[in-house]
């Protein structure tokens, strides 16, 4: 009697866990969109300053890098959070 009691519970755990993960989730979600947001706009300022400087600003150049530099900021916090979640 004890073993398919024991898998009930087993179960029911299981089950609050994925809900108290998902809701953590939840509640991540929007502070990381956030942060990304943040920096971006931070690698933004930082190239729009260098290309003023340099005189090169809003040239077709100058928005590769701006791109790039996108690109380049979502796909390291990407890696990071893959390289993260691996070692749970």
């Amino acid at each position: 009697m004890g073993d398919p009691i024991q898998r009930m519970v087993d179960a029911a755990t299981y089950e609050y866990s994925k809900d108290v993960a998902a809701a953590a989730e939840d509640v991540a979600r929007p502070e990381d969109s956030t942060t990304t947001s943040a920096g971006i706009r931070g690698t933004n300022a930082l190239l729009d300053s260098w290309g003023s400087e340099h005189g090169i600003s809003g040239t077709e150049a100058h928005d590769h890098a701006k791109g790039e530099a996108k690109r380049s900021f979502i796909t390291g916090r990407e890696d990071a959070y893959s390289a993260l979640r691996t070692r749970k």
